[in-house]
């Protein structure tokens, strides 16, 4: 079987997905097909692909691109991919909490040049959990941990949404760096990880995790100079990232140098009274007031969504000073 493409433009560049099933289950293969318009950029990418053979020195493994953090539905086909180059060529061997992963019926590892891979198909709840792989030569070895997630079909879709963010920092220069927040999203896919703009590849002595209470966590190790962080989750609904600068000092110098302009404007917004539990019949329209200092905008939400997708969020409206007001009209039991 075959598709032949007569004529390659942008209509017809794209990804290609053939998909083989029988009574005993589904396989998938992908291809990507990309056009260039200049012919030195199509010469280059050859050579870029075949890289490889041209290395000549001892080169241990290096991983340019990992597997990624996966979610699956109970019947499907997956595939996990990553790409390793070293010199001479690595062993690579694939890992599932911390268990070599063996070929058998539904279960393929093969490779591509330089593109490594383990093809599943007809997946089950138990390929669910944490996966590593890892590449190694007489010069050395890398790993790159990831996971996947398995399940039954979405009954409910919730965008991530960080319940507690990144915090500006001020830290000696020459110590380590270690970045919390928290986040709750369903499904949950992957957390990514940029320093002043680049994505951070992990060294040895680096550190991350997140765990099963959506805690997301970076340690980075001997932190050298000031730099802005950005931790980015996504998920099949919508992706969110929160950010912070970190600050540092060299050794002599105080631990906060934050002069009085930033911190007269860096305050954060406190509520100084809440709003007061109301009883009210049904139809009557409700007024809720509230103060709260250092604040430009005042948002309620009932589910707690991101505000970019949630349709029910009531603004309030400042009435004076730092009194803010919203009203409700035909309140309901749903409301």
């Amino acid at each position: 079987s075959h598709v032949e493409i007569s004529s390659i433009n942008t209509e017809t560049t794209g990804k290609y997905t053939v998909t083989a099933a029988n009574l005993a289950g589904r396989t998938t293969k992908s291809v990507l097909v990309q056009s260039v318009e200049n012919i030195e950029v199509y010469d280059a990418y050859k050579k870029f692909k075949k890289w490889q053979g041209l290395v000549q020195s001892p080169l241990a493994p290096y991983m340019i691109n990992g597997p990624r953090d996966r979610r699956i539905q109970v019947g499907q086909s997956i595939q996990l991919t990553c790409r390793v180059v070293s010199n001479p060529w690595p062993v690579v061997k694939w890992f599932k909490e911390d268990e070599p992963i063996i070929p058998d019926d539904y279960t393929n590892i093969y490779n591509e040049t330089d593109f490594q891979h383990v093809q599943v198909d007809d997946v089950t709840i138990d390929h669910c959990g944490k996966y590593c792989v890892e590449a190694f030569n007489e010069h050395g070895s890398i790993r790159s941990h990831f996971t996947v997630i398995v399940d039954n079909g979405l009954d409910r879709y919730m965008p991530p949404f960080f319940t507690k963010e990144l915090k500006d920092t001020v830290i000696t220069q020459g110590c380590n760096l270690l970045l919390h927040c928290r986040v709750e999203s369903y499904p949950y896919i992957g957390v990514t990880w940029h320093q002043s703009g680049s994505k951070i590849r992990l060294k040895e002595s680096d550190f991350k995790l997140i765990d099963d209470d959506g805690n997301v966590v970076l340690v980075l190790f001997e932190i050298q100079r000031s730099q802005s962080f950005n931790c980015t989750i996504m998920n099949e609904i919508a992706e969110n990232s929160t950010a912070c600068q970190v600050v540092v000092n060299t050794p002599d110098q105080p631990l906060v140098q934050i002069d009085e302009d930033v911190i007269r404007h860096s305050m954060g917004p406190r509520f100084v009274s809440w709003p007061k539990n109301q009883e009210v019949v049904e139809g009557c329209t409700v007024t809720i007031e509230c103060s709260v200092e250092n604040c430009s905008t005042l948002i309620m939400s009932r589910d707690f969504l991101p505000k970019s997708i949630d349709g029910s969020i009531l603004k309030f409206s400042k009435v004076s000073g730092n009194t803010w007001s919203a009203t409700m009209s035909d309140i309901s039991t749903e409301s």
